[in-house]
C-alpha cells in the first residue's frame, strides 16, 4: 500500500520537454509505449460511489491498480490517493477473472506515455486524445522543485484527472461525469505502431 502524491501541468510541445529531460543528469527514461486503460466498477457503480477507482492498464507492463481516498488531510495543490496495484501476467484473463466478478468495464482511456525517474520523483510525459501534459509523482519540495528545473508553468498547474479534463466529461453531479477517451482511427493505429517501433517521441 502507498500513498500517491501528484500534479498535472498542461504543456505546448511534450517533445521539448522531453529534450530538457535527457540534458539533465538526474533524470532516467524508465519506458515509452502507448497505454490502454479499462476501468471497472460494478453495475450499481459503488466503486465511484466510495469514490475508489479499479483500473487495468496495458503499456509497459500489466497492472492491476485500486486507488481509494486516503485517511487523513492533504495538501489541496496535491492530488493524493492510496493505491494498491500489483503486476499480472494476461490482461485478457484479468480480465475476465473481474468479469465473472460482476464487474464490467464503464470506461476506457489511452495515453501515449513517455516515463521518467528524477530522484524520489516520478516524470511521465503524457499525451492523451484532448491534450498535452506532464504529471509529476512525489513529495513537495521535490516535486515542486522537479516541475521548476522542467520549466513547467505553475499557472497550468492542476490536481485534477484526466477523467475530470476530459472537455467531453459531464459536471461533478451528472451521470456522465467519466467519458471514455481514446484515440480515433486510423490516427491510434499509426500512433500504436510508431510506439511498437520505439518512434514514441514523435508522438508526443
Amino acid at each position: 500500500m502507498a500513498l500517491e502524491s501528484e500534479r498535472k501541468y498542461g504543456v505546448d510541445d511534450l517533445r521539448a520537454v522531453r529534450r530538457l529531460l535527457e540534458t539533465k543528469e538526474q533524470a532516467i527514461l524508465l519506458g515509452e509505449y502507448f497505454e490502454s486503460n479499462r476501468i471497472f466498477d460494478w453495475p450499481d457503480r459503488a466503486l465511484l460511489q466510495q469514490r475508489k477507482l479499479l483500473r487495468l492498464r496495458q503499456g509497459g507492463r500489466t497492472v492491476l491498480c485500486l486507488k481509494s481516498p486516503p485517511a487523513g488531510e492533504h495538501p489541496e495543490d496535491l492530488k493524493v490517493w492510496q493505491e494498491n496495484q500489483t503486476e499480472v501476467g494476461s490482461v485478457h484473463e484479468t480480465a475476465a477473472v473481474l468479469g465473472q466478478l460482476g464487474l464490467r468495464v464503464v470506461l476506457e482511456y489511452e495515453k501515449i506515455r513517455s516515463k521518467w525517474r528524477w530522484g524520489a520523483c516520478e516524470v511521465c510525459l503524457d499525451r492523451v486524445p484532448f491534450g498535452r501534459f506532464v504529471e509529476i509523482e512525489g513529495d513537495e519540495p521535490e516535486l515542486t522543485q522537479v516541475a521548476a528545473a522542467l520549466e513547467l508553468d505553475p499557472r497550468r498547474a492542476t490536481t485534477a484527472t484526466y477523467h475530470e479534463l476530459n472537455p467531453a466529461a459531464g459536471t461533478k453531479d451528472s451521470p456522465e461525469r467519466y467519458v471514455s477517451f481514446v484515440f480515433s482511427e486510423p490516427e491510434r493505429s499509426a500512433l500504436r505502431q510508431s510506439c511498437q517501433n520505439g518512434n514514441v517521441e514523435s508522438c508526443l
